[in-house]
């Protein structure tokens, strides 16, 4: 993602909206994002699902951005 060098300040950001769009810019962060929303607690099959047109790949890459960013937190459970 590229960041837009504004002068002022040492990132580039003039405020809050700009870190804000960087973390959850884009298409499917925002989609996911609504998803977790609705119910904060689910599996990766069933965002998948609720996603269509989302690849596996993509969506395990948005949802590492979201946790590095300190957005979404990732619980692992046992298989039942």
């Amino acid at each position: 993602m590229t960041t837009l060098n504004r002068p002022g300040t040492p990132d580039g950001h003039v405020c809050g909206i700009d870190t804000a769009m960087e973390v959850i810019g884009g298409k499917w962060k925002v989609l996911i994002l609504w998803a977790l929303h609705e119910q904060p607690c689910r599996r990766f099959g069933e965002l998948r699902r609720l996603l269509p047109g989302i690849t596996e790949k993509v969506l395990a890459s948005h949802l590492r951005e979201l946790e590095a960013d300190g957005v979404v937190r990732r619980v692992s459970y046992d298989e039942v």
